[in-house]
């Protein structure tokens, strides 16, 4: 099962992109992907039994069942599952066993940028309630959810998921990329993944609406808070991605 394993995996972050880049990849004619958000290794897979068992390919199986299907030489496939930034190193390794040349996306942003986004975009759809009727109080709760805080620590997900693969199956890259030069971010993933990167981009759809949750701007205290309650080593950040960060003023 093996060939039929997806090239590529976009594993994050959550709010940095990766809507708009998963609509980009679709459009490609060489790549093959299921619905965005598969949620597959995440929620779906279950028990994990040991590698090879029946219960291992069975869960294969099931995760397969997910993309489109079609003739294999038609295209590579392919997901994009931001929460996969945060797997278990069980899991994480576990994918290593099914798909260890997998090519790996990971889009960041801004980490106060990115919790606020997430701010934005829990309150309403999950509770229910306007980001604008929220205290601070229960913004500060939010900010101490360990899920929250580590979808924002970069360092910690790299690390976790470098433990298994080496970094040059790794495409790292940033929301100010999409926002600042999309064409050239996304010619560069198509080069990654390796498919055409000299075809047309519909420059109509290149620059897509980043994110849909209700805007409001993030209060002054919000980044402060951040910045002193997670650490958050931009150093490392740079030295483990081997590029310039830059929400690094």
């Amino acid at each position: 099962m093996g060939r039929l394993m997806p090239g590529f995996l976009g594993i994050g972050a959550m709010r940095s992109g990766t809507t708009w880049l998963a609509t980009k990849l679709a459009q490609h004619p060489r790549i093959r992907m299921g619905r965005k958000e598969i949620h597959f290794f995440n929620r779906k897979i279950g028990r994990l039994g040991a590698p090879g068992s029946i219960l291992d390919r069975r869960n294969k199986v099931r995760y397969l069942a997910r993309f489109v299907q079609g003739p294999l030489h038609r295209g590579i496939r392919g997901e994009i599952t931001p929460a996969y930034a945060i797997l278990e190193p069980t899991l994480i390794q576990r994918i290593h066993g099914w798909m260890p040349d997998v090519r790996l996306i990971y889009l960041m942003r801004d980490p106060a940028e990115r919790a606020w986004s997430h701010a934005r975009y829990e309150f309403p759809t999950w509770r229910g309630r306007s980001i604008h009727d929220v205290s601070r109080d229960e913004l500060v709760e939010f900010l101490a959810s360990e899920d929250v805080r580590l979808r924002s620590d970069y360092v910690t997900c790299i690390q976790n998921w470098t433990t298994f693969f080496p970094t040059k199956q790794f495409f790292f890259g940033f929301l100010d990329d999409i926002r600042d030069q999309p064409g050239i971010l996304l010619r560069d993933v198509f080069e990654f993944i390796g498919v055409d990167s000299t075809l047309p981009v519909n420059e109509e759809t290149t620059h897509l609406a980043i994110g849909s949750s209700t805007a409001a701007p993030m209060p002054d205290w919000f980044r402060s808070y951040v910045q002193n309650t997670w650490p958050i080593d931009n150093d490392q950040l740079a030295e483990l991605t081997n590029k310039n960060i830059p929400w690094v003023r």
